[in-house]
């Protein structure tokens, strides 16, 4: 995979910059196009999603995998970590509060160093002869179907503000069609703190491929907590609200919550500070998403961290970066009333 350093990341489930990868090979890398950002979606005002049932997903005891490439050693499957802090992978592992990892929330991801890992064959079981990940950590939950939403609690730390042109020290979390987020459907959150204090909500289609569809982001900033409620779900155009003369079927509505479950106050997409919720139609035609596709296949929630080595510069950090996630939940279908 060739990289394009040139191109400021803005935030990654990814991690989103044009891509330039050949179609059909397995990447952990997202990229999301600068000029997307300034195409913002109408801004909206809906309520709290206090009617919403959410479920942990990531709770001791239930299967997590939890994946780092972080250095210079190439990663056997099911590799127990002795090597940490370089190449690791736990897979179909019951998530814990007792292993070295803590690999359930309450977590905080540190960014990984910026060494590129050796090779790989496979990347957490996907194929990937020859490539090479960029410094990544990740947890993955098992599939579910039926999901309609992701809300994740806790809060970023650090800054990398200073940084060469190209770098990124990014964090969020997403849900993907594919386990191995590999020309998947997905819809998640970002922030990179070479651009810290944003927050880029977002959807894509073919993600990782030269194919990628990815939506105007919607860019959320003056969130300065660290506990508080991250939410991104679908609702129908009827309990949305709407956008005059566009014809979509269902909208994400975007959330911030601080931790007594009001709205926090924020700016979206550059408005003055506000109850922090939006609703966001879902283009279906243009960006080939299928709502009813993504609700009806597996569904795996994602939490990660990724940086930028060689050949792209290495983040410079004034605050060392990190990511504290308190819990991972998923809304399900049976509270999608339309459907």
């Amino acid at each position: 995979m060739s990289t394009n350093c040139t191109t400021q990341m803005v935030g990654l489930a990814i991690f989103f910059l044009p891509f330039t990868q050949a179609i059909g090979q397995t990447s952990t890398r997202k990229v999301i196009p600068q000029d997307r950002k300034g195409d913002r979606p109408v801004l909206l005002r809906p309520t709290p999603n206090q009617n919403e049932v959410w479920y942990s997903v990531e709770s001791e005891g239930m299967p997590i995998d939890f994946l780092a490439y972080n250095g210079p050693l190439a990663s056997p499957l099911d590799n127990p970590c002795s090597a940490y802090p370089y190449i690791c992978e736990l897979r179909q592992t019951t998530a814990t509060s007792a292993s070295v990892y803590n690999m359930r929330p309450p977590m905080t991801f540190t960014m990984p160093p910026s060494i590129n890992p050796a090779p790989e064959t496979t990347i957490y079981g996907c194929n990937a002869a020859g490539f090479i990940p960029p410094p990544s950590v990740f947890t993955i939950a098992s599939p579910y179907s039926g999901v309609t939403g992701l809300k994740v609690q806790g809060g970023p730390a650090g800054s990398a503000l200073n940084s060469a042109p190209g770098a990124y020290a990014v964090m969020g979390a997403y849900v993907s069609s594919n386990r191995c987020s590999e020309s998947d459907q997905e819809y998640g959150f970002t922030q990179n703190l070479a651009n810290p204090g944003e927050w880029d909500f977002y959807y894509s289609q073919y993600t990782n491929t030269e194919r990628q569809l990815t939506s105007p982001i919607t860019a959320i900033t003056g969130i300065n907590a660290s506990e508080d409620y991250y939410s991104m779900y679908i609702v129908p155009s009827s309990q949305a609200q709407t956008i005059p003369e566009v014809a979509a079927e269902y909208y994400f509505r975007i959330q911030v919550l601080s931790p007594n479950h009001t709205l926090d106050i924020c700016k979206i997409n550059g408005s003055d500070f506000m109850p922090c919720s939006t609703d966001v139609p879902i283009d279906e035609i243009a960006y080939q998403w299928s709502v009813s596709s993504m609700i009806d296949g597996p569904s795996y929630a994602i939490t990660y961290t990724q940086v930028s080595a060689p050949p792209c510069p290495a983040p410079t950090y004034q605050q060392a970066g990190t990511w504290t996630v308190l819990d991972v939940a998923l809304d399900f279908e049976k509270h999608l009333s339309k459907r």
